[in-house]
């Protein structure tokens, strides 16, 4: 896997068919300090720079963290042992993500904005045994748990604990793509407004589906061709699935380096984070977007940028039309059930840009039910 390369696919990989625990210990093995994220150097002043993070300090870290679930997490008689995380929006979510993968357990990132008894109803439905957290949201995690008294309570290592200079004792997954495609792996969960939430199981058949475009045949340009061997501004938070996506999934499987912010995510500061970390593209929401364009420096560090996709909502015709007259404008569309949908970039299109059109491998079919009215199945 070449950092120098700028296709895809990648000579010798068979995209579609990894295990992502397996490809982060490779890269931390064969490419150490090649770049996962790429963080502030001071949080309060982003003009000093950013500095990056490595796959090797990642998969240190992920050792360390699996090191600590081993001494602290109750037996279980349960094949893949589930356990929760909820904290402060910072590295503990891909971390934990990654040592539960490589401990053959599931971790469930519950959205704290739930109300109590459904926070309970989701943690219930997905066996969850222990819950981890922090001082900052503890009160509202132990009300949830006041709705279900079996499951245990345990402070959470620190980001300091996890990234702590001593060699960790290396745990490897070593299961084959046949035999651990369909192991459970990270749960999330619907967002209630139609009932109860339900928990979200995503395999790693799930996530190597991500990379799967980069090996097809004929295929047209994608969303993945243009992350790979990039660097991405990316402010989704990882306890949602897409932002899970952009920080632990993609960067692996293509070489990306993920762009994090610091918590001052205003526009103006926006505008520094994409010149000081020398981002490539940005996902953003189209509030953001929005916001940038209203002053010089936010449309100027759009501008700059080769590629800008979209998500979470419609972006307005006219602020698109300023965008895609300078860079490559994408939308973004996806759900937490099935993930990303398989769509095309078509980076010439100046005029439809905020259409979707499904590549044929997708397997989408629009069956017509009124009029002009077409289901998407």
């Amino acid at each position: 896997m070449s950092a120098k390369s700028t296709h895809l696919p990648f000579p010798g990989v068979q995209h579609g068919k990894r295990i992502i625990i397996s490809v982060i210990e490779q890269r931390a093995r064969d490419e150490p300090n090649s770049s996962w994220i790429s963080i502030p150097v001071d949080e309060g002043k982003v003009c000093e720079g950013y500095r990056d993070i490595t796959f090797k300090q990642l998969n240190d870290a992920a050792n360390h963290a699996a090191q600590w679930l081993l001494h602290n997490l109750p037996p279980s008689s349960r094949s893949f042992q589930c356990f929760a995380y909820a904290g402060p929006k910072d590295l503990r979510y891909p971390i934990l993500a990654l040592a539960a993968g490589k401990l053959q357990k599931k971790l469930i990132l519950p959205n704290l904005s739930m109300m109590p008894e459904n926070h309970a109803h989701v943690l219930r439905k997905a066996e969850c045994e222990v819950y981890l957290s922090t001082k900052h949201v503890a009160n509202d995690i132990k009300a949830a748990l006041e709705h279900a008294p079996e499951i245990q309570y345990m402070d959470a290592p620190s980001l300091d604990d996890l990234f702590r200079d001593t060699e960790p004792i290396a745990i490897e997954y070593t299961k084959p793509w046949d035999d651990a495609k369909d192991d459970p792996w990270l749960v999330f969960h619907s967002s209630g407004t139609t009932g109860p939430p339900k928990p979200i199981t995503h395999t790693f058949r799930m996530v190597a589906n991500l990379e799967a475009p980069a090996s097809l045949p004929d295929v047209a340009e994608s969303h993945i061709h243009q992350y790979a061997n990039k660097r991405w501004y990316t402010h989704l938070p990882t306890l949602h699935y897409v932002g899970m996506v952009t920080v632990l999934f993609i960067p692996p499987f293509v070489n990306m380096t993920a762009i994090l912010p610091p918590p001052d995510q205003s526009p103006e500061n926006v505008a520094k984070i994409l010149r000081y970390a020398r981002a490539d593209g940005a996902i953003c929401t189209p509030l953001l977007l929005s916001q940038m364009l209203s002053f010089t420096d936010g449309a100027e560090a759009l501008k700059s940028l080769e590629y800008v996709h979209y998500a979470g909502a419609p972006l307005a015709r006219h602020l698109g039309n300023q965008i895609i007259s300078d860079t490559k404008l994408a939308p973004l569309i996806g759900c937490t059930e099935s993930g990303h949908h398989f769509t095309e970039t078509r980076p010439d299109d100046k005029e439809d840009w905020d259409y979707f059109k499904f590549q044929p491998h997708a397997g989408v079919e629009f069956e017509h039910r009124a009029d002009d009215f077409y289901e998407m199945v």
